[in-house]
C-alpha cells in the first residue's frame, strides 16, 4: 500500500515554503501527500505580510476526516500560527507512534512573528517536542527555545544539548548562519554534517529539508541517514533553484 505522509502547515500562496513545497517534497519522493493548514501566511519573494491562524474547528475537523479514513505513515509539522491549534495538534499526536518531524518555525526570513502570543513557546515545548522524532530549529529558533545565546558552532551544540537532555528528542542544529555544518544530537551521539556556506537567498530550505527527511523516515531509513540523504537533496536543488518574483530570491524548482 501507497505511505502516506502528512503535512500540517501554512500555506504560502507563492509555493516557495510551506505546504505546497511540502507536498511538492512528499510527492518527489514517492511518498503520498496530505495536507492539513493550519494558517494563511501572505507573502511573495520580497516577505511575508502577515499570519491568519485558521479557527480550531476547521483544522480539527480537517484532522478528524483524515485520521478516520486513512493510516499515515508520518507527520511534518511546520508554522503552527496560534496555541489553540497547538492544542488540536496536541490530542492527535499524543497517541501516534509514527515519525514526526517538527519544524518549529516561529518568524519569517523578514522577521515577522508567527504565533500569537507569549504563552506559544511554552506551549509547543509542553506538547509537541516529547512527541516528535525530531526538532529541526534554525539559530534564531534555537536561541529562543533553548534560552542560550548562540554566536559559535559550540554555543549551538550546547543549546541544541540542553533541547535534546530536557525534552528527551533529538534535535538538529542547522548551521547555516555559521560555518554551514549541521549537528544532529541525540540522547547518545552527536553526528556532523559537513556543510558549505551558499551565498545564495534561497526560499524554503528548511521546509525543504524536514520534508525530505520525514519522507526517508517513513521509507525506513535511520534518523541518520535520512538527516544525512535529505541535505544531498538541499543542496542539489538550491544549485537547481529558480529566481522568481521582483526581487533577487531563488525558489526550489522539484
Amino acid at each position: 500500500m501507497k505511505k502516506i505522509g502528512l503535512t500540517i502547515a501554512g500555506f504560502d500562496p507563492s509555493g516557495g515554503a510551506g505546504i505546497l513545497l511540502d507536498t511538492r517534497v512528499l510527492k518527489s519522493k514517492e511518498i503520498f501527500p496530505m495536507a492539513i493548514i493550519t494558517s494563511i501566511v501572505p507573502q511573495n519573494s520580497e516577505g511575508v505580510s502577515n499570519i491568519f491562524p485558521l479557527s480550531v474547528k476547521e483544522v480539527k475537523e480537517s484532522f478528524e476526516k483524515i485520521f478516520d479514513d486513512f493510516k499515515i505513515s508520518g507527520i511534518k509539522i511546520g508554522v503552527i500560527g496560534s496555541v489553540e491549534i497547538v492544542e488540536v495538534i496536541h490530542s492527535f499526536i499524543k497517541n501516534n507512534k509514527i515519525p514526526i518531524v517538527y519544524d518549529p518555525v516561529l518568524f519569517s526570513g523578514n522577521n515577522l512573528k508567527l504565533f500569537n502570543n507569549n504563552q506559544f513557546i511554552e506551549k509547543i515545548k509542553r506538547e509537541i517536542f516529547k512527541y516528535a522524532t525530531l526538532i529541526t530549529p534554525n539559530l534564531k529558533e534555537l536561541e529562543i527555545l533553548s534560552g542560550s545565546s548562540v554566536k559559535r558552532e559550540r554555543d549551538a551544540i550546547e543549546a541544541g544539548k540542553i533541547l535534546a537532555n530536557k525534552f528527551k528528542t533529538n534535535i538538529l542544529v542547522k548551521g547555516g548562519h555559521l560555518k554551514g555544518n549541521d549537528f544532529l544530537i541525540t540522547n547518545e551521539k552527536i553526528f556532523e554534517f559537513k556543510g558549505e556556506i551558499i551565498n545564495k537567498d534561497v526560499h524554503g530550505t528548511g521546509c525543504f529539508l524536514s520534508s525530505s527527511i520525514l519522507a526517508y523516515l517513513i521509507k525506513g531509513y535511520s534518523l541518520e541517514k535520512a538527516v544525512e540523504r535529505a541535505k544531498i537533496d538541499v543542496k542539489e536543488n538550491i544549485e537547481k533553484s529558480i529566481l522568481l518574483g521582483k526581487t533577487n530570491k531563488y525558489y526550489m524548482e522539484i
